[in-house]
Formats: C-alpha cells, structure tokens, sequence
C-alpha cells in the first residue's frame, strides 16, 4: 500500500493521513487503488491535502460507492438476514460505541430463531464485513456510513419502534449485568455500553 501512495517527493510514507485512510477502509486492495489514483491525479499525491478534504465523506469518489453498493446488493440477494443485521447495526453509531460484544449483534436479530443468529453473524465475518477481535465487532466507518444510509431508507416507523425496544432492552440487560460484575471488578473496560 505504501508504494502506491510513496511514489511522489510530495507523498509522506510517515503520514497519519495514510493510517488514518487504511483504517477507514479496512485495508481493501480495490479502495486503495481507487484512493491512490486520486491522490495521484487530483492532488499531486499529497495524501495529507487528499485526506483534509474527503475525511468527512468516505464515498465521496464514485467508484467508492459503488464498490460498496455492490458489496450491499450482493449481500442483499443472497443472504437477506446478513443484510439487515449489517443495516441495524448502524445504531451503534448513537452510543458512541467502538466495539461491541456478541450479545450486541444477536440481539438486533429479534425477527430470527435464536439457532441462526449466530450463523448470520458469522456471515458476516466471512464476508469481511464486520471486523472481530477478542470478541468485540465493529464495522469499518466506509460500511458504517453505507449502512447507515440504507437503514434509515429501510425501516418502517413501526420497525423502527421494534428496534429501538430490542436495543433498549439489550442496553438495559447489559448495563444490569455491568453494574452486577462491577461490584466484583474494579475495571471500567467492561462498560462499553456508556452515554
């Protein structure tokens, strides 16, 4: 990845502004490509000067989105549950949360048989669309951004109202379980779910 953007006396290999993009799109061979044939083109390979000006909408380049589209579609068609759990988990964005544990994905599956929720998750996973390590999930913000988007255009009112409750009522089950293992460990990393 370096080489493509280091190719320039203007491009700095040192730059926050290339981890900073790595992390915002997960690393993926085609985006950064994408991203570095901008650079090259459009900012005299100042990846500094590229990242100032596009760091607040990660689909601003058209070949971006539809890169993302795509993934969205595809996913959409053949496996509608994967889909929406990567639409819902959009509400995460709300929390200020970084990371979420399992129990945060599965319960957004309240329309499913507990026995597939799991499988839904790891559908994800292989699918690189959700990022897990030492059993927390995130997405990457290109994806949050996305789905986002196609939340907000996807949910009825009265779905909406559903879930809002299954958030509330994992939110609340969890926060109980914190302030009940709490007492028993004085470390604040096990309260991931804070206002």
């Amino acid at each position: 990845m370096e080489t493509v953007f280091c190719q320039s006396q203007h491009s700095n290999p040192d730059s926050a502004a290339l981890c900073e993009i790595c992390s915002a799109y997960g690393g993926n061979a085609k985006a950064m490509r994408i991203i570095s044939g901008v650079i090259r083109a459009d900012f005299e390979c100042d990846i500094d000067a590229y990242w100032n000006v596009t760091q607040n909408d990660l689909l601003i380049e058209q070949e971006l989105e539809n890169l993302v589209v795509s993934q969205f579609n595809r996913l959409q068609e053949i496996d509608p549950e994967a889909y929406r759990l990567l639409c819902r988990l959009e509400c995460y964005r709300y929390q200020d949360v970084s990371r979420v544990p399992i129990d945060g994905l599965v319960c957004l599956l309240w329309d499913l048989p507990e026995s597939q929720r799991r499988r839904v998750v790891n559908s994800l996973r292989a699918r690189s669309l959700v990022e897990c390590r030492q059993g927390e999930y995130w997405l990457h913000p290109v994806i949050l951004e996305e789905a986002i988007a196609l939340f907000q255009k996807m949910q009825p009112p009265n779905k909406l109202r559903k879930y809002k409750q299954q958030w509330g009522v994992f939110r609340n089950q969890n926060n109980h379980h914190q302030n009940h293992t709490s007492s028993h460990h004085s470390s604040d990393s096990n309260n991931i779910f804070v206002y």
